[in-house]
């Protein structure tokens, strides 16, 4: 575009149409062709006064509003154009370009007003600027396949399967991103656009893997320590009721032999009746002395046998009983 060009788009837009004046003259204006009654026109005239008011106001959304309401009564070109800029000024630029480009293939008759016709020319200069100001987006999203029921939104918006892997223009501004597959979020995330700026998205929707669980201890790996430990608890148990036993047949026998001293001082030969009892107890701690050595005994030999007796192929210590005796013997 020529300098000449440039000064000439500036111009236009100084213009702005007369911003307040312009859309209500270009409402004066009727074409021949023009179905509209007197009182639209001048519903639709009144709007693009406000809009204009607003437009030069800086209230882009109200401006925007009065546009819209205007344009559905009387569909004039000079008001599209309106429209179209307050959209732009809200950096809604797909809209703008929406209402930009269909102004601007607007086919008029041959007596249209003139302001209409500078409208659809000023249109198709000024949509070139927003085209340029148009951000782009390529999404890509892994791990989704047809008939998994996936949904891929931006923004809560539904995004057709031909717009993902391609290059699309979108809003400048804050996004939220997502892909939905069973009505689950799969993957999500937030993009800030900046104008004319082109960004690459890649989404991965494939379903989590289960955490691994921690493999089980081997239960043969606790029976070997069970194993391992009980014969030689055992060994000091049997070690233990050993030594008890042995004290307690020793005190007993110590007893009975009282009292058999005793009996051996009152009896002759026969023992009186006030013996009785020193009998009964010579013979209570008598038998108890006997079954306590007895237990000691069995007690310590087992005891001994489960703390020496080892593996095979390891040093041991091994004890039989005989009839006519004890054998000791084992592996050094």
């Amino acid at each position: 575009m020529t300098s000449v060009s440039r000064a000439g788009v500036k111009a236009l837009r100084a213009r702005r149409f007369g911003a307040l004046l312009s859309c209500s003259l270009f409402l004066f204006v009727a074409s021949v062709h023009a179905e509209e009654d007197a009182e639209m026109r001048t519903a639709a005239r009144d709007l693009a006064t406000q809009g204009g008011q607003a437009f030069d106001a800086g209230k882009y959304a109200e401006a925007s509003d009065f546009f819209r309401r205007a344009h559905e009564l009387v569909a004039a070109p000079s008001i599209a154009l309106m429209q179209a800029r307050s959209l732009a000024k809200l950096g809604q630029l797909l809209a703008a370009m929406d209402i930009y480009e269909r102004t601007a293939r607007l086919k008029l008759a041959d007596d249209a007003p003139e302001a209409y016709v500078t409208a659809v020319q000023t249109a198709r200069v000024e949509i070139e600027e927003v085209r340029t100001r148009l951000p782009r987006l390529k999404l890509t999203v892994l791990g989704t396949a047809n008939g998994d029921g996936s949904q891929v939104t931006i923004d809560d918006k539904p995004t057709p399967a031909a717009l993902l892997g391609v290059e699309r223009p979108v809003d400048p501004g804050e996004h939220h991103i997502a892909v939905r597959v069973g009505g689950q979020t799969r993957a999500a995330r937030d993009l800030s656009v900046v104008e004319g700026e082109s960004y690459q998205v890649e989404l991965d929707a494939h379903p989590a893997e289960p955490a691994a669980k921690p493999p089980a201890p081997p239960v043969e790996t606790r029976s070997q320590a069970s194993s391992s430990l009980n014969p030689r608890t055992l060994g000091y148990v049997g070690l233990g009721i050993g030594v008890v036993g042995f004290g307690v047949g020793t005190f007993t026998g110590l007893v009975a032999l009282h009292h058999k001293s005793n009996l051996d001082s009152a009896c002759h030969p026969g023992c009186p009746q006030s013996s009785a009892s020193d009998i009964d107890s010579w013979r209570t701690n008598r038998t108890v002395s006997w079954l306590s050595y007895s237990v000691s005994v069995a007690a310590a030999a087992g005891g001994i046998l489960l703390l020496t007796l080892g593996k095979p192929n390891q040093e041991h210590v091994a004890v039989r009983a005989l009839p006519n005796g004890v054998q000791i013997g084992g592996q050094l």
